[in-house]
């Protein structure tokens, strides 16, 4: 499980990098298409701009024709053709003017787009560098989970060498099979045996205390004798409930034993015991000097 659960990780990681790729790729092709227009669109504009140049250079020489027709104008010359020239001049002084305003303003708009081109470029190489970053970022990663699938599968392999070797074994050991299945039915047995007293503790216990609230005739006897079973926590078996009774007298009886012991029957047993120790010294002695007594007699 471990080990498939490596491999999804890994396979997702390839998936999540190959999409980051096709994704760099295509920012890429972008950036390099904006470029191409941001050189085109400069192009147009030096060529704009010189054309604005030499139409304001056109304006200022019809200007200047102009000024020297109006200047030229006297009373012996050709009044009718100077007019003539001076307004076809004028016409084509205005019609320059007016291809310098359009020239103008198309450059101007070139401009704006220029601006705008450069804005977009910056942010695609922004956003390309940060695609480059978690590419690289999910190459790591793509090393780490292919270390990590690396050593699942030699784990694995090792799981599927220790198998092998555990059915060889158990092939050449057969009764270990026979053996286990017998484990098995001895554990199934202990849960049944446990399940059955269970049930028994649980049913004895309730059985009691219908037992108890039957023979309990009397609110009076049901204070005095069922109090102590009531007031105690109802995990209590049936034999703690039956043998309460018991158990209270054996701690009486104890404590009169004790009380006993300490007023009277201890002194005594401290005076018996050192009576029967003064009677074993005597023996010891007499029995030492037992030697000497033959000898000396």
């Amino acid at each position: 499980e471990e080990h498939r659960l490596v491999e999804w990780e890994y396979r997702e990681a390839q998936e999540a990098r190959a999409k980051l790729d096709e994704e760099l790729h295509r920012l890429r092709e972008e950036v390099k298409r904006r470029k191409v227009e941001k050189m085109s669109i400069e192009e147009e504009e030096e060529r704009l701009s010189e054309d604005e140049r030499s139409k304001r250079m056109e304006e200022e020489e019809v200007r200047k024709r102009h000024a020297w027709v109006v200047e030229s104008l006297s009373d012996d010359a050709d009044f009718e053709k100077l007019s003539r020239q001076s307004e076809e001049l004028y016409e084509e002084a205005k019609k320059i003017e007016r291809e310098v305003y359009e020239v103008t303003k198309r450059r101007r708009f070139l401009e704006e787009e220029v601006s705008k081109m450069r804005g977009e470029l910056e942010k695609l190489e922004r956003q390309a560098e940060e695609v480059e970053r978690e590419a690289a970022w999910l190459r790591k990663e793509e090393e780490k989970r292919a270390i990590v699938a690396l050593a699942a599968e030699r784990g694995l392999q090792d799981a599927r060498d220790k198998l092998e070797k555990e059915r060889e074994r158990l092939h050449v050991c057969p009764f270990r099979k026979e053996s286990v299945e017998e484990l098995m039915k001895q554990v199934h047995n202990h849960r049944k045996l446990y399940r059955m007293s269970l049930f028994l503790t649980r049913s004895c216990f309730y059985k009691s205390f219908l037992l108890l609230g039957i023979n309990a005739r009397q609110r009076k006897l049901l204070k005095r004798k069922l109090a102590p079973f009531f007031l105690r926590p109802f995990y209590l078996s049936f034999h703690s409930l039956a043998s309460y009774r018991d158990q209270q007298e054996e701690k009486r009886r104890n404590f009169r034993t004790a009380v006993s012991f300490s007023n009277r029957n201890l002194l005594l047993l401290n005076l018996t015991t050192w009576k029967q120790a003064v009677e074993e010294g005597k023996d010891l002695g007499a029995r030492a000097a037992e030697p000497l007594r033959r000898i000396l007699l």
